[in-house]
């Protein structure tokens, strides 16, 4: 499977190739010589997303620029851990399940730290809500996939298919998303955002499980 050079993945994210893979891959290269391991990258990233929130928390603009610059550097070494594993030849079902799994915590505890944090400085409820709202739209999202990856027995899986080489997600955008809005200190209109737009991306997952998984149906009967 990998050398040094890796192997190349199937299809390219078409946002996080140009934004976090690029740089990835340098990252993924200087650690190959290192007793790091992938699964320490990404217990790292984790750690590091769990700090951005903190800053998050603090609810300032000065804060959310720290926190989006700290929460871009956790999703920078969640795109080094997979390249690390292919280079080394020591890919893993727990260290594919372990990087799965925190990536949705490292999305959905930035719309809570927003929420609280910026209720506390402005006493204003509905960023609770909007978090709230965010969060649960979002693990919707993430609970259907899983679960449709469950029922199609596949371990590696892209959501809307572009081109032949290339796919659109959703946990990689929501990472710019929130990198963008905190930079330019737009809480209320991140939160809004996933909110409400954030239904579109879960009702279309809906959609295409329910297909994916009705062909399937039919070909084994």
């Amino acid at each position: 499977m990998g050398t040094k050079q890796g192997v190349k993945l199937p299809s390219q994210a078409i946002f996080g190739y140009h934004v976090y893979r690029v740089l990835g891959i340098q990252i993924a290269k200087l650690l190959y010589r290192t007793p790091i391991t992938p699964n320490h990258v990404t217990t790292f990233s984790l750690l590091l997303s769990f700090f951005s929130a903190f800053l998050f928390l603090g609810g300032t603009h000065k804060y959310l620029i720290f926190g989006a610059i700290v929460f871009y550097f956790s999703k920078l070494l969640d795109y080094s851990d997979g390249q690390l594993a292919r280079m080394r030849d020591i890919v893993s079902t727990f260290g594919h399940w372990y990087d799965g799994y925190t990536d949705i915590y490292k999305i959905f505890i930035q719309f809570l730290a927003i929420g609280v944090g910026q209720y506390i400085l402005t006493d204003d409820f509905m960023f609770i809500t909007l978090a709230f709202l965010s969060t649960i739209l979002f693990l919707l999202f993430m609970i259907t996939r899983l679960h449709q990856m469950v029922i199609l027995g596949k371990k590696l899986f892209v959501e809307w298919q572009i081109t032949r080489k290339t796919h659109f997600g959703w946990t990689t955008p929501s990472s710019i998303i929130i990198v963008i809005f905190a930079l330019f200190n737009q809480p209320y209109y991140m939160l809004l955002f996933f909110s409400t737009f954030g239904a579109l991306p879960l009702l279309i997952k809906i959609y295409m499980a329910y297909t994916s998984i009705k062909k399937n149906n039919q070909k084994l009967e």
